[in-house]
């Protein structure tokens, strides 16, 4: 038996929990590799990768773009936007449309430092996925992409179990279901 996690020693764990923690874990290491490689070698930070590789994609897109293409809150958008900008990868450019808006450019050290960003992720991926048959990581894909779409549902208010979770803990103490 693992002495890893705090909840070893518990014989029941729900299924949903322990691959909702297995995701997490691996999130989270995830970033702690890409954030010490990441900052050493091109000066970008684990918070401001994901912005640096949408910039690849999406020159002149709207920090309210971004923010949704990251999937994080308004607040962190501009806190990294800002970043990346004093580093030199980014310029923001009032859009002649919408005065109220700021469109973002990558400049040209992002654009070529992207390329290597990019390949050094991709072999990253290739070392998390190794040993993995490429019809296995097709189900964990297909599966990810519907946990993904079932708590977009959540999140969107649209699912009738939003109103069990946001029950759930209030007054009932049977945790074993």
């Amino acid at each position: 038996m693992s002495t890893n996690s705090w909840y070893d020693g518990f014989e029941v764990i729900k299924m949903n929990r322990s691959t909702l923690r297995m995701i997490t874990l691996l999130a989270r290491k995830s970033q702690m590799y890409i954030g010490a490689a990441f900052k050493h070698k091109y000066n970008i930070s684990v918070a401001e990768q994901p912005f640096f590789m949408a910039l690849q994609k999406c020159e002149g897109a709207t920090q309210e773009e971004l923010t949704e293409m990251v999937c994080v809150d308004k607040a962190v958008t501009t806190r990294v936007v800002k970043t990346l900008e004093e580093k030199g990868f980014l310029i923001r450019e009032k859009d002649m449309k919408d005065r109220r808006q700021n469109r973002i450019y990558p400049t040209p050290l992002t654009r070529e430092l992207g390329t290597a960003v990019q390949k050094e992720l991709l072999i990253f991926n290739d070392a998390v996925t190794q040993g993995i048959s490429k019809e296995e990581l097709e189900i964990v894909q297909k599966a990810l992409a519907k946990m993904e779409a079932n708590l977009a549902e959540l999140l969107s208010g649209k699912n009738a179990k939003n109103e069990i979770l946001s029950t759930e803990g209030k007054g009932d103490t049977n945790d074993d279901e």
